[in-house]
């Protein structure tokens, strides 16, 4: 219940209300919130009433000077822990903890402006980060400042008109192996990097992307008829093993994809491979079903793989490609096999043709050239 009182300034009269907010997990005694400055009784009495509503449904902010890190750490644990995949909680929680508090840990939300968002923003990009990785590095702090919106912290969102301009340093073209290079990326996997081979060899045979491969059971896979089922992704949640698996992307990512004949054999031969460490680790061997794994059964850490696949790509001497890379390394072999664009966005899991197309233009443009040049080539030697 507030109580109301009337005191005097140098400008007159004025009303304040006292509301009790929370409990003080110090003292464990109720804490009092006092606002000032109403011109009349009524004025206080109609915001301490929204006060106490807000109180009652859980929006109410005891200090509206607070502090961006403090503000995007309740945000985060308030409106997205549980709310949305463990995977994007922890990418918010990592751009929150990394770039985010580091650049605005000082300001107050009503402080922070466009030009300064746009100054992070730049920023970010000046670092080389690419402007995918801005976005995701940016969205806690759109989303957060969103919601400061609604608990009225600020009248509206400073993140309104921001440019991600694309980065000089960036790359315009996907990055994939090309021809000789496939083979020469096969067989240094093969000879040195002997426990990644079936992961990788998977990956760059069927496209799936990274966390649908490393959320594959066993059960997901039909070695007989030749096929994967993507039904998960992975959620690099190692603290809870029972919750690893996330839906997929999109709708478009629930697929089944057949298999190349050599593609089922090294697969066999990995299952076969898995069952000899099983039986040697014994009570050791933390069976999860999954298809790839550790060898005593459990996820690969995040970063582990990609420093293999670095290791290998510089033994091997070829182009330098991220994991996500043998995914486009894929759509390019489909395409240069003869695949159609709608063919490849189904195996891949594009929402729509369109997306497939844009990502992959420009190696159809180049394929349609070597045709045109073969074509040409054949008629100057028969048809003219």
């Amino acid at each position: 219940m507030a109580s109301f009182r009337k005191y005097q300034t140098k400008d007159g009269a004025k009303w304040l209300y006292k509301i009790y907010t929370t409990i003080d997990p110090k003292t464990g005694k109720k804490k009092q919130t006092t606002k000032r400055g109403f011109k009349t009784k009524k004025e206080a009495q109609l915001h301490a009433a929204k006060a106490e509503t807000e109180l009652s449904n859980g929006t109410f902010i005891e200090d509206k000077n607070v502090m961006i890190s403090t503000f995007l750490n309740d945000w985060l644990i308030t409106y997205k822990k549980g709310k949305v995949r463990n995977h994007t909680y922890n990418l918010h929680k990592t751009a929150i903890n990394k770039h985010i508090v580091p650049f605005f840990g000082s300001y107050k939300v009503f402080d922070i402006t466009p030009s300064l968002c746009q100054k992070f923003v730049n920023h970010l990009l000046e670092e080389g980060y690419s402007e995918n990785s801005v976005k995701n590095y940016t969205a806690p702090l759109k989303g957060a400042l969103l919601k400061a919106v609604d608990l009225q912290l600020i009248q509206q969102t400073p993140f309104r008109g921001i440019v991600i301009a694309k980065s000089d340093t960036e790359d315009k073209k996907i990055k994939h192996l090309e021809g000789q290079e496939v083979n020469t990326f096969v067989q240094k996997l093969k000879d040195t990097e002997p426990h990644y081979f079936s992961l990788f060899f998977t990956l760059l045979h069927t496209g799936i992307r990274k966390g649908e491969a490393l959320a594959l059971r066993w059960d997901d896979i039909d070695l007989e008829e030749g096929t994967i089922s993507i039904r998960h992704t992975f959620t690099y949640d190692y603290k809870n093993l029972d919750n690893l698996f996330a839906k997929p992307k999109t709708k478009a990512s629930y697929r089944t994809i057949i298999l190349a004949d050599f593609l089922i054999q090294i697969l066999k031969n990995h299952k076969l491979e898995q069952n000899k460490c099983k039986l040697k680790l014994g009570g050791l061997y933390h069976d999860l079903s999954l298809v790839f794994a550790r060898e005593n059964g459990l996820p690969y850490p995040k970063s582990t793989l990609q420093r293999a696949m670095t290791r290998i790509l510089k033994k091997a001497n070829v182009t330098n490609i991220t994991i996500h890379g043998l995914r486009h390394t894929h759509a390019v072999l489909l395409l240069d096999a003869g695949y159609s664009m709608k063919e490849v966005q189904e195996r891949l899991g594009h929402d729509s043709i369109q997306i497939t197309s844009d990502i992959y233009a420009h190696i159809s443009k180049e394929m349609n050239k070597k045709s045109l040049n073969k074509y040409e080539a054949f008629a100057k030697r028969n048809l003219l």
